[in-house]
């Protein structure tokens, strides 16, 4: 370990690889940036304005460069098992868990989604291996800024490691193919499955573990010029995810560079802070500590003033070269790429953090609709009413609806505090008057109503709040007396 200077505690250690940030500063929303020290950033104008972002971003600085806060155990690890989404897996090595149903299938919309976004942006998709040998020197020298938190072991005489969050496998791809400058900006993605050995004490729930899941993208440019016109373009997909699914209005930009990066490129970092109009803060190193020279991040604020990185876009000049990535110019000469790294939701455990952490700022919290593992909920009265609300669940499932129905021996109000308790968006009593008339009464747990409605306005209710999210059906049987308990 080294003494450091870092933007978490000035002058203690911290561990081997990360950045000695000697100078922070602020970006306002225009794009106007000014100095700001560890020991007076409370007094700050700018970190004192009343505006909901910028008490995001005093909460984002302070977590940086104030004091360690004291917060207690993370409310999304109450809240993952308490919806049966994700718990821990006592079989298994710390840090890793195990999905229930509800879990994987809110994992896997976020995976078509992000797909979707990859493709449209041009994107084609690979797989790469787990498992890598530090025999190849250019892997060793990758791998080597990541390599006290490996999962690593000695097979056959050869030194294997789990894949880090380090692209090992995304490099040597790239290599292989041939291309020329008429493909560039050359685009692949990936869905990674990482390994990180985080020490015990460092591990939070969802948001720090040693197994997880990235959404890795990868751009082969030109030039840098190229890679600042597609860092910009993943910029904006990146605020879009932040505004339209994550966190709305409560998370600000990061930006980490090289003194002499922010010193040429001050200005369109600047412009790019102001075109995605949320204030940031800049942490300077006087040299790189891994193979990007600046990158930003999406710093998502939860309630408690906590901040977790989600998605993140990179510049990267090392790695064409130590990869020999090179293209054909029009001059029949090979280039080394520049490259980008992007990963647009990061992690989906700290997705997930992020969902369930923010969700706690409503009276009534929620999944996103195209989320929520049930869509509408059916409460039969009686018994009898049991075969109508399978009719009725039969019509909005065909219309791409997830549907499910409380069919157990409780009374109505029991089963209303279960719906409650597992954030149903739409919960629908079903009776002898609704079978009567077809008029429904659903509570609308967003809007904290009850309003009457016929079927197709609740399809209509639901479609418009999924919008053009994907749609996958339900993870579990239908009727909930099915069901296994997976908690408790």
């Amino acid at each position: 370990m080294k003494k450091m200077i870092n933007s978490k505690k000035h002058s203690t250690e911290t561990r081997e690889g990360e950045a000695e940030f000697f100078k922070f500063l602020l970006v306002d929303e225009d794009g106007k940036s000014h100095e700001i020290t560890a020991e007076a950033y409370e007094k700050d104008k700018m970190l004192n304005r009343k505006e909901r972002v910028y008490h995001s971003l005093r909460e984002f600085v302070d977590d940086e460069l104030g004091k360690p806060k004291e917060r207690g155990e993370p409310p999304h690890i109450k809240l993952m098992k308490q919806l049966e989404l994700v718990d821990y897996c006592e079989v298994s090595d710390s840090g890793h868990f195990k999905w229930h149903p509800n879990g994987v299938l809110i994992k896997e919309l976020i995976l078509t989604y992000q797909d979707r976004l990859a493709r449209e942006y041009g994107a084609f998709k690979i797989e790469n291996p787990l498992i890598y040998r530090l025999e190849d020197g250019r892997i060793r020298q990758l791998i080597g800024e990541f390599a006290e938190r490996l999962y690593s072991w000695e097979e056959n005489g050869s030194h294997l490691i789990l894949r880090p969050a380090s692209d090992p496998g995304q490099f040597p791809y790239a290599q292989s193919l041939t291309f020329s400058y008429k493909q560039l900006p050359l685009k692949q993605y990936e869905e990674a499955p990482c390994f990180r050995k985080e020490q015990k004490g460092e591990l939070s729930g969802l948001r720090r573990v040693r197994n997880f899941l990235m959404t890795d993208l990868h751009v082969f440019a030109a030039n840098e010029e190229q890679a600042k016109e597609e860092f910009e373009t993943l910029s904006f997909l990146c605020k879009d995810i932040m505004d339209s699914i994550v966190s709305d209005g409560t998370w600000v930009l990061g930006w980490e560079a090289t003194e002499d990066y922010w010193e040429e490129n001050q200005a369109w970092m600047e412009h790019v802070t102001a075109q995605l109009g949320v204030p940031a803060l800049v942490k300077l190193m006087k040299e790189r500590s891994h193979y990007f020279h600046m990158k930003n991040e999406f710093q998502a604020i939860h309630p408690n003033g906590l901040a977790t990185q989600v998605s993140t876009v990179q510049i990267d000049k090392v790695n064409g070269e130590r990869f020999d990535i090179t293209y054909t110019g029009r001059d029949n000469e090979e280039h080394p790429c520049t490259l980008l790294h992007c990963s647009t939701f990061g992690s989906i455990e700290r997705t997930l953090t992020t969902l369930l952490e923010d969700a706690l700022r409503a009276e009534k919290p929620m999944l996103p609709m195209w989320l929520a593992p049930t869509q509408v909920r059916f409460i039969p009265v009686n018994e009898e009413m049991v075969p109508y609300a399978d009719k009725v669940a039969d019509d909005l499932e065909a219309s791409q609806i997830r549907v499910d129905i409380d069919d157990q021996a409780d009374s109505v109000s029991r089963k209303i505090r279960r719906a409650e308790r597992a954030w149903i968006p739409v919960i629908i009593v079903v009776g002898s008057k609704e079978k009567e008339t077809g008029n429904f009464k659903p509570r609308l747990r967003k809007e904290g109503t009850e309003q009457t409605m016929q079927l197709n306005e609740i399809v209509d209710y639901v479609q418009e709040k999924t919008g053009e999210y994907p749609y996958h059906p339900l993870a579990l049987p239908r009727r909930l007396s099915k069901r296994p308990k997976f908690v408790g």
